[in-house]
C-alpha cells in the first residue's frame, strides 16, 4: 500500500496565540530599549556639556589669578625699586626721585590719589629689571611708583617721610585714557611709608592698598 503525504496541522489556537503576544512582547521591549537609549544619550550629553562649562570656568579663574599675581609681582618690583633709589643720596638718584622733583603733600591732601600725577608725575621701572635674565615677556607693561613727602609734626629738623604708592598691572590691563581707572584685568596697589636717614631706612610700614581711587 502506498504511503500518503502527511499533511500540515495547524498549529493550536492556544500556541498562535503564545507566539503574537511574544512578537507584541519583544517589539514593546525594543520600544523602551530605544527610549532608555534616547535617555542614556541625553544624559551623557548633558553632563559633557557640564564638564565644559566646569572647565571652561576654571581656565578662567586660572588665568584671573595668574595676571593678579604677576600684576602683584609688577608692584613689588616698583616698590623695591623707588625704596632704593630713596636710599641714594638724592643727586645720585633717578632725576625723577630727587628731593627737588618730589612733592610735599600733607596727610590730608596726598597727590597719589589723583589720576593726574599718576598721568604725568609716576616714575616708570625699567623693563631690564622686571626679567633681568632674559627679555620682558611680550605685553609686559613698566610697573610705576608714585613718590612723596611729608614732614613728620613736631620736628624742627624737618626730616621727611618718603610716601611710596606702587602700581603694578598685568599683561592684558587696558585703562581709561582720560581716567586711568582699569578697564579690565587686574591692577595691583602697594603702599609703603619710609624714614630715611643717612641713607639708612630708619622706620618702614607697609600695605597694599584693597580699594584704591583708580582701580
Amino acid at each position: 500500500m502506498p504511503l500518503q503525504p502527511l499533511k500540515p496541522r495547524r498549529a493550536p489556537a492556544w500556541l498562535a496565540a503564545t507566539g503574537r503576544e511574544l512578537a507584541g512582547c519583544a517589539r514593546a521591549q525594543r520600544g523602551i530599549s530605544l527610549v532608555i537609549v534616547l535617555v542614556l544619550i541625553g544624559a551623557m550629553a548633558l553632563a559633557s556639556a557640564a564638564s565644559l562649562r566646569a572647565s571652561a570656568g576654571s581656565l578662567q579663574l586660572l588665568r584671573v589669578r595668574s595676571m593678579q599675581q604677576l600684576a602683584l609681582e609688577q608692584a613689588q618690583l616698583a616698590l623695591h625699586y623707588c625704596e632704593a633709589q630713596l636710599r641714594l643720596a638724592s643727586p645720585a638718584r633717578n632725576p625723577a626721585l630727587a628731593d627737588a622733583a618730589l612733592p610735599l603733600t600733607l596727610p590730608t591732601a596726598m597727590a597719589w590719589p589723583v589720576a593726574a600725577h599718576w598721568q604725568s608725575g609716576a616714575i616708570g621701572v625699567p623693563l631690564v629689571l622686571a626679567a633681568p635674565s632674559a627679555s620682558p615677556a611680550p605685553g609686559l607693561k613698566p610697573a610705576s611708583c608714585l613718590v612723596e613727602r611729608q614732614l613728620l609734626e613736631g620736628d624742627p629738623v624737618g626730616v621727611p617721610i618718603y610716601i611710596v604708592t606702587a602700581r603694578g598691572l598685568s599683561p592684558d590691563h587696558s585703562a581709561d585714557a582720560s581716567t586711568g581707572m582699569t578697564r579690565s584685568s587686574a591692577a595691583v596697589w602697594l603702599q609703603s611709608a619710609v624714614l630715611i636717614a643717612d641713607g639708612q631706612v630708619r622706620a618702614r610700614s607697609h600695605k597694599r592698598i584693597v580699594n584704591p581711587p583708580l582701580r
